[in-house]
């Protein structure tokens, strides 16, 4: 049996693919001296018979190793290949949408998924649309750009210091703090 790159072949050789191996070796290499013939199942088979008949016995595990070694090959660089047929395949659909346009039936037929108008609402619909947006809005609390800039603080809070290091906000800096607290100043 030969040996295939990137195998070891004594871990891949076993039971009968090893035992043929091994007599496929023992023929070329310790044939009886002086006998030219040995009887096997009713019949006289010479060296060169025996060989032929071992080869041919072995031809299916030899071929089954060498696929093996493809399919291991094969997993090893599905990713790489994968990606690579997606890419150009992503590539060959921009270039035909952009050649007969991206709603063309005849991307159906080369496998591309084929674009659908996109459906205009009624007035009924977009109605509803507006209310659930609405709400979902508001449920979240999320604020437009607008209503963000409404709710801070323009003005400079008022703090007041204890003695004992603690901190209170008096004003928020929108109304003037008329208690006698000290404003931080930028200094």
């Amino acid at each position: 049996m030969t040996q295939i790159s990137g195998v070891n072949s004594s871990t891949v050789l076993k039971g009968t693919a090893l035992r043929l191996d091994a007599a496929i070796k023992g023929c070329l290499a310790a044939f009886p001296p002086g006998i030219t013939t040995l009887p096997i199942r009713n019949g006289q088979l010479t060296q060169q018979d025996i060989q032929n008949k071992l080869a041919a016995l072995n031809a299916p595990f030899v071929s089954i190793q060498a696929t093996r070694l493809a399919l291991h090959q094969f997993t090893q660089a599905k990713p790489q290949y994968s990606k690579d047929a997606r890419q150009f395949l992503g590539d060959l659909h921009q270039a035909l949408s952009g050649a007969v346009g991206g709603e063309n039936q005849l991307l159906a037929q080369w496998g591309f998924k084929v674009k659908k108008p996109a459906k205009s609402l009624t007035s009924e619909q977009g109605v509803i649309r507006a209310a659930k947006a609405k709400l979902t809005r508001k449920k979240r609390g999320t604020l437009g750009s607008r209503q963000k800039a409404a709710i801070k603080t323009t003005g400079t809070p008022t703090i007041r210091i204890g003695a004992d290091g603690t901190s209170e906000i008096i004003s928020d800096g929108t109304t003037p703090a008329s208690n006698g607290s000290v404003t931080p100043t930028n200094t």
